[in-house]
């Protein structure tokens, strides 16, 4: 190991040492449209509710403490970026081919993006916090070390 890069001096930079076992053997993607937890992959990650987005306190399976995981506001921002990408190129498309009236516009594109929101946000959250978990590991092992 080159001088100065020892496994304690990574440890004290927050960088991960070497990546995390993980026993439930899924990929990213299907461990974030089943919105369970990044290390046991068992219990859901969310509590309860359609349209309610907070994270359970601890996994009620392995103990993991999602408290203190945030995902901010990385998921509504992933969401504008994709549904602009695709609702707005499409939606001139259509105006182009059939130039439906703007209420017509105002309805489709409207319920469109409210459904894909609803639809997308829980597993996108889902996806930020197991990108988490999994590439910022010194900090999840450093807060169950502190917590043991």
């Amino acid at each position: 190991m080159p001088e100065g890069n020892s496994p304690n001096d990574l440890e004290e930079k927050g960088r991960a040492i070497a990546p995390l076992s993980y026993p439930h053997h899924r990929s990213l993607w299907q461990q974030s449209l089943s919105c369970t937890c990044p290390r046991c992959g068992d219990s859901s990650l969310f509590n309860n509710g359609l349209f309610d987005l907070s994270v359970k306190g601890t996994c009620p399976v392995c103990g993991l403490d999602l408290s203190k995981s945030d995902s901010a506001d990385g998921p509504a921002v992933f969401l504008i970026f994709i549904l602009g990408f695709l609702l707005v190129p499409l939606a001139l498309w259509v105006d182009a081919i059939w130039e439906p009236p703007l209420w017509v516009h105002a309805v489709v594109w409207g319920g469109l993006a409210i459904g894909i929101t609803v639809g997308s946000l829980k597993p996108i959250k889902s996806c930020v916090l197991a990108l988490q978990y999994r590439h910022r590991a010194s900090e999840w092992i450093k807060d169950q070390q502190d917590g043991s």
